[in-house]
C-alpha cells in the first residue's frame, strides 16, 4: 500500500493496533485496538441494498481487484 501511494515503507505501520490504545477517542480507535483481524470480512452485505444502484459501477472494479461479488 505505500509503495502503492508513493510513500516510504516505516515499520511503525505495524504497530498501529499499539498507537491507537494511546488515544482511544473514537469508535473507529476502538476497533484498531484489537488489531487486524477477520471481523469484517462481509460487512459490506448489509450495506448490499444500498449499494444496488452503483453495482454497474462498482461490478467492474470487484472483478478487477479478485473479490467475489
Amino acid at each position: 500500500m505505500l509503495e502503492f501511494i508513493g510513500a516510504d515503507w516505516n515499520p511503525a505501520v505495524l504497530d498501529f493496533a499499539e498507537r491507537a490504545c494511546l488515544r482511544p477517542g473514537t469508535p473507529s480507535d476502538l476497533q484498531l485496538v484489537r488489531g487486524l483481524n477477520a471481523e469484517g470480512i462481509g460487512q459490506w452485505r448489509r450495506y448490499e441494498p444500498f449499494l444496488a444502484p452503483s453495482r454497474a459501477l462498482l461490478d467492474p472494479w470487484v472483478a478487477h481487484f479478485g473479490y467475489a461479488p
